[in-house]
């Protein structure tokens, strides 16, 4: 502006001067005798008459308050001074902001009063910060006079009409604070911008003076109204107008507003409001919208709505932003005249109190590392930032975890997780359930109260905390520190107990469960996060006892979506009486003493018998150790152990319970444990400890054990194993099927009831496979004796001498590892077999002493032995299969060529003498070195008849594991070298598919005796018999299907060869051991009968002999007794029972039946083949009557080795003899069992398979 002349200065007044509208408020000057202008500076100044709207002289005198009031000194103070020195003429006119806004006018002559006067106001130049001349004139068209200046039209009509000014400034607003303001000529605005810095009054519902003003503590002394600093700095700066509108996140998320010029809370006041755009990270639009509308409102402008009436009514704005919960943080109520949502912006958040339950201000702030670019406020920081960078919020809410159930669109995780209520199935991280939660909240909480919501506000204080995995208590009674910490439980797990390898809960074993699946979880993933993700799902076992599979298949129609098997056994499982394995109460009640019960930190049953769960399934008081004294006992076990002192006592207890006929004793060698171990052993009475004076190690310690053992036979035997009854009984007689057997091995399973292994495979690069790992141990696949590769030292038979000459373990292996393998090499080697044998079996924890994975140093010996022993036997590893082959193949790898036998049902051999011939030429099969497969036609699965079978050698296919005899030969049958199928019906039904699906096989049809013959037989004695003629030709066809039969005597071979000329028949004959009984004639009695009742040959013999014989036999014997066994007598049998015909059926043990009575009865009238109750009878030195019938085809004396008689006269004639002759008895009784052994034995058997087999072709095999 250029220096003002006194002409120049009579000019400015004449502009500044309005003389229209002086005359209009001064109405009496139009009488008068001068100007307007003259008036005003002769009489009106002096009066308080303004010279113009813009000019206030007495605003202008409180910043000059020295000026004369008289001849319009003021005014012309102002035009030549004032302005210069920055002051206003009037709080409507500004002239600094005038000249910012036209900075082009910084030379214009005149003043920029007088310019705004003449020329500006037309030009829609701003007055001053609060008043839009363009956004006033689009807004009062229509409405005034329309004055071209739009300052004065607003004052003169505008305001007294409801206009307002600015988008920012509602005069209405304002005035409802200040009613004694006039509601005309701009007074209202006028009053604002000269005292709205000092009494805090608002102008406009989006500008909180109080919250702007603590924003900017500086500006105390700053007489510049709150909105006006805003508009010119303020919002440039990144302050807030009220708490629920952020400029630059409005700018952030509306990109399209980086070229609109204004204020951006103009831009929101004038569109973004019925945009519906978003203001503020804080202010959930969709959120709040949903809330005004359930109480029945309809509004656009939500922040509007939330500023004037939502914030005092304690809506919330953003879903975690909870105001009474923030205000329960507060020491005192008093929030200083704030909103609690401004509180919070201002002063909560930087205290780092949480604005929700679902946010911990003072956890997300310590994982914020670099400040640079964070929003206004750590949650403001989260709902931006934070979440997308996969930032936690609290120690409970994985977003990335969330984000993997559920995909909320644009909405934020934590909104949704805080809006959907108790129903919600998405859980906010791995170890919280919100179901499980949602069940312990009371049922009169709200619905729209979210399960994670309501465990922080309870602080974690659940009796059953937030997931069936993790125990809060249990947890916080187990460390300490986290009472220390302050921490919640679940935070303190998932912050730092996860991590560090802490239990969530007594039944979840985390280093168990990594140790034992290392290879299969990530090294950074806790143990619990694997369980929930992926390991329940694969079956995984959260700790040794409790098995994944078994508990969800046995429990199956009770489980939630997506529940785990240990959740659903603690939710319900365990209330219920539910077991967690097959085995586990069995294991479980050797780990339940008081020593183990204060070793908890050292026992694998721990979690089970906390008081959560004592109990439950106790099986009653401690279990003593008694072992019993023995001199000269069959087996030495040998227990070799270093600390572990819990599975030593679990180990010992078991032993001392099982039954077992074996003798035994027992030998612990402990590798100089700690003293504390020790001790508890030496109190053991008739345990044999040895105490090495330094550590040898595994291998040495054997070694060592065996010098001082006095059986001929040794056991080793790992300390974290519980052996079952029989497991020894069983080694022991494994050599009865495998008479070469060097190396026996039990069959090892896991403590939850999975398979461990099923002997064990090497391959050609020397190292090995568990053969069914993982698997039912009950699988046909696993469960039969075979021979193998080797077998583990965990529980392993071999003869004291055999070891002896082995010179026991090869020192090169020194401490531990690969050992027993060597071993198992070194016994084939010496010509004798290794066999696994499935009958014993034995719980093995596995890794209890140095644990499964490749970490420790005793593990490292590992890989070190792994290639001593490959250098040692590389000619022997050629003959073995390459890693990776089929594991089926490489387990039957030294099992010889494989034989298939279908019969018509499971073998029942102390029940009939037909499976009692079939059970011995299976076992005779695997003698020859046959793969013996055995199949029940009709797949039954007669689990004790199966186990006998199987623990023979011989593998039993049946149901539920094979479903269809066809489908099991597509798949198998051309591995078959050998097929045999016994009985017309099962040849009816099988025989084709046989020839058809094992087409590298030989086909022998086994008749067992001649049906035919037996119903012809029976029609002709009775008139009724089932369809001989059918029958008849149903042999006939299997005879002439097969490439060779087997008959039972030479009788029925010579009755074959006469129906099938050519044929090819073999005898393989009734099959007995000898076991002649001590007990003398006079301290029998009675007379014996044994046979099933399901063969009518029988019951009709027993009908005659009471009915024709016993008569007769009772004339001269009034008081002998008839003891009659078999299995499922009819009713016309039962009902001959009387104090002298006992009718006893079936009985489990018949050893003691002919071991007391003098002598056994075969009164068959009708029948074929060759009676197995007459080779029994003979088998025992049980001198036997019997009918012609019944002795045909047996090749025996009439005279010394059986009374044969027909005539019921005679027959008891014969039976009388006997029974009263001492001198016959002794002589039948001896030649009866040299018959056996003549005709009958398992030699004469063996001769003749080896026989007919060598006529087929076998003899490459090595038979014989």
């Amino acid at each position: 502006m250029t220096k003002p002349t006194k002409n120049s200065i009579y000019a400015e007044v004449e502009a500044v001067f309005d003389e229209s509208w002086y005359v209009a408020q001064y109405p009496e000057v139009a009488h008068a005798e001068v100007s307007a202008l003259e008036h005003y500076l002769e009489v009106g100044d002096e009066a308080g008459c303004a010279p113009t709207p813009l000019f206030d002289a007495a605003f202008y005198s409180t910043q000059y308050p020295s000026i004369s009031h008289q001849g319009g000194a003021r005014l012309f103070h102002y035009l030549t001074v004032g302005e210069k020195e920055g002051a206003s003429p009037s709080p409507l006119f500004d002239p600094d902001h005038y000249l910012k806004s036209n900075p082009q006018l910084e030379s214009v002559e005149g003043s920029l009063l007088g310019h705004f006067c003449r020329r500006g106001a037309f030009e829609m130049r701003s007055p001053n910060p609060l008043f839009s001349p363009d956004w006033y004139r689009d807004r009062s068209a229509g409405k005034t006079k329309g004055n071209p200046n739009p300052l004065l039209d607003y004052i003169d009509e505008g305001d007294l009409s409801g206009l307002t000014p600015h988008p920012l400034f509602d005069p209405v607003y304002y005035g409802a604070q200040h009613p004694e303001i006039p509601t005309t000529g701009g007074a209202r605005l006028a009053h604002y911008l000269r005292e709205g810095s000092r009494d805090g009054s608002s102008p406009h519902i989006f500008f909180r003076p109080q919250f702007y003003r603590a924003q900017a503590p500086r500006r105390d002394e700053d007489r510049t109204p709150g909105l006006v600093h805003y508009l010119a700095e303020g919002e440039a700066q990144g302050l807030l107008p009220n708490p629920l509108f952020d400029p630059e996140y409005y700018l952030r998320v509306h990109p399209d507003l980086m070229r609109f010029r204004g204020s951006l809370l103009e831009h929101y006041s004038e569109f973004g409001a019925q945009e519906g755009r978003r203001t503020s990270p804080l202010f959930a639009v969709e959120h709040y919208l949903r809330r005004v509308r359930e109480l029945g409102i309809e509004k656009k402008d939500l922040m509007r709505h939330y500023l004037e009436w939502g914030d005092a009514a304690g809506l919330s704005p953003h879903p975690i932003f909870d105001p009474d919960y923030y205000t329960e943080q507060l020491p005192d109520s008093d929030l200083g005249g704030l909103s609690r949502i401004e509180h919070f912006l201002l002063f909560g958040d930087r205290a780092k109190k949480k604005p929700h339950p679902l946010f911990d201000s003072a956890y997300y702030a310590a994982q914020l590392t670099q400040p640079t670019g964070i929003p206004q406020t750590l949650l403001g920081h989260y709902i931006e930032i934070g979440e997308r960078k996969g930032l936690k919020p609290n120690p409970l809410f994985d977003p990335e975890f969330y984000a993997e159930q559920f995909d909320p669109g644009a909405m934020n995780l934590l909104e949704h997780c805080a809006l959907a209520g108790r129903a919600t199935v998405i859980a906010p991280s791995f170890l919280f359930d919100p179901r499980w939660v949602a069940r312990q909240m009371p049922v009169d909480s709200p619905s729209a109260l979210g399960p994670l919501e309501y465990y922080l506000r309870e602080e974690g204080d659940m009796e059953d905390g937030p997931h069936p995995l993790f125990a809060p208590r249990w947890y916080a009674a187990q460390h300490p520190e986290v009472g220390e910490s302050g921490m919640e439980p679940l935070a303190h797990f998932m912050e730092q107990g996860a991590e560090e390898g802490l239990d969530p809960h007594p039944l979840f074993s985390s280093a168990w469960y990594r140790d034992f699946y290392a290879e299969c979880i990530p090294p950074s993933m806790p143990s619990i996060n694997h369980y929930i993700e992926t390991g329940f799902e694969q079956g995984f076992s959260p700790n040794p006892f409790f098995n994944s599979a078994y508990y969800a298949s046995e429990y199956a129609g009770d489980f939630h979506v997506g529940e785990s098997a240990l959740g659903h056994y603690i939710r319900s499982g365990i209330s219920r009486g539910y077991q967690p394995s097959s085995i586990f109460a069995f294991c479980l009640q050797f780990f339940r003493g008081p020593f183990e019960q204060r070793k908890r930190s050292l026992n694998p049953a721990a979690g089970f018998l906390d008081e959560l769960y004592a109990g439950v399934h106790s099986p009653g008081a401690e279990l003593p150790i008694r072992l019993r004294p023995v001199h000269r006992p069959d087996v030495s076990i040998i227990i070799p152990v270093f600390g572990q002192l819990i599975y030593t006592l679990a180990c010992l207890r078991s032993i001392s319970m099982a039954k077992n006929d074996t003798t035994y004793e027992v030998l612990v060698v402990d590798d100089h444990s700690p003293v504390a171990q020790f001790a508890p052993l030496a109190q053991i009475d008739n345990l044999r400890l040895i105490r090495n004076s330094e550590q040898l190690g595994f291998l040495m310690s054997c070694n060592r054990a065996v010098q001082e053992a006095r059986g001929r036979e040794l056991v080793l035997l790992n300390n974290d194993t519980l052996v079952t009854d029989h497991w020894l009984d069983a080694l022991l007689d494994t050599r009865l099927a495998y008479p070469n057997a060097g190396l026996i091995g039990s069959q090892l399973i896991f403590p939850d009831g999975r398979l461990q292994e099923a002997g064990s495979i090497v391959w050609d690069d020397g190292s090995a496979a568990n053969y069914g790992s993982g698997k039912n141990p009950d699988d046909p696949q696993f469960s039969f004796a075979r021979k193998v590769d080797y077998v583990s030292a965990a529980s392993i038979m071999i003869a004291a001498e055999d070891f002896s000459d082995l010179s026991g373990f090869d020192k090169r292996y020194v401490p531990a590892y690969y050992e027993d393998t060597d071993l198992a090499f070194r016994v084939r080697e010496s010509g004798k077999d290794v066999v696994y044998q499935a009958a014993s079996k034995v719980i093995h924890f596995g890794g209890a002493s140095h644990g499964r994975s490749m970490t420790s140093s005793l593990k490292a010996y590992q890989a070190r032995n792994a290639l001593l022993f490959r250098e040692k036997w590389d000619q022997e590893l050629k003959a073995c299969l390459p890693p990776g082959s089929d594991l089926g193949k490489a387990a039957l790898r030294g099992n010889g060529p494989h034989a298939l036998v279908v019969d018509a049902t499971m073998l029942t051999p102390d029940q009939d003498s037909g499976s009692l011939r079939m059970f011995n030429f299976l076992r005779l099969l695997v003698q020859l070195g046959f793969s013996v497969s055995f199949v029940p036609g009709n797949l039954s699965d007669a689990q004790e008849e199966r186990r006998l079978l199987e623990r023979y050698g011989i593998r039993v296919v049946s149901r539920p594991y094979v479903n269809s005899v066809k489908k099991y030969l597509q798949e198998f049958g051309g591995a078959f070298e050998l097929c045999v199928v016994s009985r017309p019906d099962t040849a009816k039904e099988h025989l084709d598919s046989v020839k058809l699906l094992c087409p590298n096989a030989l086909i022998l049809y086994d008749t067992v005796d001649l049906h035919f013959l037996r119903r012809e037989r029976e029609l002709r004695l009775t008139g009724v018999a089932p369809a001989p003629d059918s029958v008849h030709q149903s042999e006939i066809w299997a005879i002439d299907r097969s490439d060779g039969t087997i008959a039972v005597s030479e009788h029925d071979r010579e009755v074959i060869q006469s129906k099938v000329p050519g044929s090819i028949v073999h005898v393989v004959s009734n099959i007995h051991e000898a076991k002649p009984m001590e007990r003398p004639f006079l301290k029998r009695d009675g007379i014996l009968f044994i046979g099933s009742f399901a063969h009518t040959p029988n019951v009709d013999a027993v009908l005659w002999f009471v009915s024709d014989v016993l008569p007769v036999i009772h004339e001269w014997v009034p008081d002998l007794r008839f003891h009659v066994i078999g299995l499922n007598p009819p009713d016309e049998i039962r009902d001959l029972a009387s104090d002298r015909v006992l009718i006893e059926g079936y009985l489990k043990d018949v050893e003691a039946q002919f071991g007391r009575r003098r002598l056994s009865v075969a009164p068959l009238r009708y029948g074929s083949g060759v009676k197995g109750k007459i080779n029994q009878s003979m088998a025992y030195g049980l001198p036997c009557v019997a009918t012609p019938v019944a002795v045909e085809g047996m090749d025996l004396d009439w005279e010394s080795e059986i009374m044969v008689a027909e005539d019921p006269r005679d027959f008891a004639e014969a039976v009388v003899e006997v029974y009263e002759n001492e001198a016959l008895w002794s002589t039948l009784s001896a030649n009866s069992n040299a018959s056996i052994e003549r005709s009958f034995s398992m030699q004469v058997a063996k001769a003749n398979i080896v026989k007919m087999l060598r006529e087929h072709g076998f003899s490459s095999h090595g038979l014989g």
